[in-house]
């Protein structure tokens, strides 16, 4: 990722190799903890769902602030379902 801290969140689409290899894996674990909180579900942190909300998923919510969120809501704008279950 770039050094200046502004563009370090559009950066991910151009890494390769190891750093690919660890956002795609946060993502596929960060997506069947999503699935799971849902209704029905147990909330369970599938195996992996630590080190990578802690190499990935705590940096970009700090990135985009969402660190400081006490409550997360969507309201009249149509938002992804990609969106909100990487979130």
């Amino acid at each position: 990722m770039g050094k200046d801290r502004g563009h370090a969140a559009g950066d991910w689409r151009e890494e390769h190799g190891a750093k690919k290899k660890i956002a795609d894996f946060a993502k596929r674990k960060g997506l069947a903890y999503a699935k799971d909180c849902q209704v029905g579900g147990q909330g369970r942190r599938p195996y992996g769902y630590g080190i990578a909300n802690k190499l990935v998923h705590k940096k970009i919510h700090a990135l985009l602030g969402l660190d400081k969120a006490k409550y997360l809501a969507t309201g009249a704008a149509p938002i992804q379902r990609q969106t909100l279950e990487y979130f």
